[in-house]
């Protein structure tokens, strides 16, 4: 929802997909939702077919994958692997995939990877489907961008917190959600592709692992200076 509010405040008309086809803005009575419409039907990523289907029906210019495992939704190799895979697949050449992925999915040996993808129940090895996920993009697709957020904190902040973009996967930190919808939307739009990027608030940087204090982390001022993959 924080990625359709930032995109609405750019003036870019936007499509939302939910797995049940539930209006997640329904509520919001005093929206303006001029240039926002939501997709009835549903899409359910798992689904090969669903997917194509609102791709057809909607033509899209940039499709985002915000999805994740849940208990209702489906595991994660279900999501975060076969999911992406699906919408990969349907996504038509010359036109921008943007993932959200996740931080330190290239360190294996770290805490925080060891921690999120032996967590159990249908988030089991969910590090380790997200990394094959980006891996097929990388593989496949013609135009993305892979995104990969710290800790997602509560409390709504702006984009103007000191936020910082690296690349290489040396470093991880918190960032709130409205932060995070601003790099995506950045990606969606940039004139750059292929490429990812990690992103987090500056003042919560810290090593993945104490080795790679030392590090030189490739820091980008926007993802319009993220080297491509």
């Amino acid at each position: 929802m924080a990625v359709v509010d930032d995109a609405l405040r750019r003036g870019l008309p936007t499509i939302t997909a939910t797995r049940t086809g539930t209006d997640p803005f329904a509520a919001m009575k005093k929206m303006d939702k001029t240039l926002l419409t939501n997709y009835a039907p549903g899409c359910d990523v798992k689904d090969p077919g669903s997917v194509k289907s609102i791709i057809a029906a909607t033509n899209p210019d940039v499709v985002v994958f915000a999805a994740s495992a849940s208990k209702r939704g489906g595991n994660a190799k279900e999501v975060d692997l076969m999911g992406v895979m699906n919408v990969a697949d349907a996504t038509p050449k010359g036109k921008r995939l943007v993932i959200i992925s996740a931080l330190a999915v290239d360190r294996p040996d770290s805490e925080g990877y060891r921690m999120t993808n032996n967590m159990g129940g249908v988030v089991d090895n969910i590090m380790s489907y997200k990394l094959q996920g980006e891996d097929y993009v990388r593989k496949t697709s013609s135009d993305y961008a892979i995104i990969r957020p710290g800790v997602l904190m509560n409390g709504k902040k702006g984009a103007e917190q000191g936020m910082e973009l690296a690349q290489g996967d040396f470093y991880g930190g918190g960032l709130s959600r409205e932060e995070l919808a601003k790099v995506v939307v950045d990606s969606a739009v940039s004139k750059n592709s292929k490429f990812t990027v990690e992103a987090y608030r500056k003042q919560t940087r810290t090593a993945l692992q104490k080795e790679l204090n030392n590090e030189k982390a490739k820091f980008v001022s926007s993802v319009d200076d993220a080297s491509k993959d």
